[in-house]
């Protein structure tokens, strides 16, 4: 709880953040929550490719195929 709680701050601040974004969708994942933890790829999948962590993009590409198998 206090993990997600974190996330949820820093996404307040910067809903664009990657690294909470994909740890946010790990959180989610690991809790059995599939649809969150996609929304939460999505959204990461979503940033600019040239932006801050855009090579996490493709750790939450990675994550989505696996939860859509």
């Amino acid at each position: 709880d206090e993990a997600a709680r974190e996330l949820e701050a820093a996404l307040g601040l910067a809903p664009a953040y990657l690294p909470a974004l994909l740890n946010r969708g790990n959180l989610f994942e690991e809790q059995g929550d599939r649809e969150a933890a996609l929304e939460s790829y999505a959204r990461a999948l979503a940033a600019p490719e040239d932006g801050p962590h855009a090579e996490l993009r493709h750790e939450a590409l990675a994550r989505t195929v696996k939860l859509l198998r």
